[in-house]
């Protein structure tokens, strides 16, 4: 799990719950992600155009809350095939469980809040809070990056970009010379190694 950095006040206040708030009957949660507040503060950011979400946070126990809701969004970034853009929108039930830390223990900067979970039949994933509120960026985030699809493609049947005139293949059916021996185009030479995902497929006639 990576450190988190957050700039301004709606994505820190709005995911950090102050415990005094959650009643008897719970708290309910929806909530939309400012996206510009809400990235690791080492590595890679995901390509998210929307993240957010909604349920039910509870007192389990003197160190214990539960959170069941649901976490949506929606993944944009051009397709690994013919670089159009394509969309990926999501929708998850979770279910987070928050363990007090030890009083005293104060958390370091970029530690580790997932616990390990101490039964593999327990749905729960468990997080630990310190203080007097808990904080939903981090199991929020988790469920992001495991969203994420190993593959962007517009379309299930993306055929790709023509290696030779670099066309969009969904769009057109140009007429090149798709076999080994024929002459790319310079300027598109370096497609293949940029994008290796691209299919080497010859243009039907």
């Amino acid at each position: 799990m990576q450190g988190f950095h957050t700039q301004g006040p709606v994505a820190v206040n709005s995911l950090r719950i102050p415990i005094v708030s959650i009643g008897a009957d719970g708290l309910w949660i929806e909530e939309t992600v400012d996206l510009a507040c809400f990235r690791p503060v080492d590595g890679q950011s995901l390509p998210l155009e929307r993240l957010g979400l909604s349920g039910d946070l509870s007192i389990l126990g003197e160190d214990e809350l539960l959170f069941r809701g649901s976490v949506k969004g929606v993944f944009s970034r051009p397709c690994d095939r013919c670089l159009a853009a394509a969309v990926f929108p999501f929708e998850v039930d979770v279910i987070w469980r928050f363990i007090a830390a030890a009083p005293g223990v104060a958390p370091e900067e970029g530690e580790d809040v997932v616990l390990a979970a101490e039964e593999l039949n327990d749905p729960a994933m468990d997080y630990s809070f310190h203080g007097t509120e808990v904080d939903l960026t981090p199991a929020l985030w988790e469920e992001a990056e495991t969203a994420l699809p190993a593959k962007f493609v517009c379309r299930a049947d993306c055929r790709g970009l023509c290696p030779v005139c670099g066309g969009n293949l969904n769009e057109t059916q140009c007429a090149c010379d798709t076999a080994p021996e024929a002459e790319i185009n310079p300027g598109l030479a370096g497609l293949k190694d940029l994008f290796p995902d691209l299919p080497e497929q010859r243009a039907e006639e």
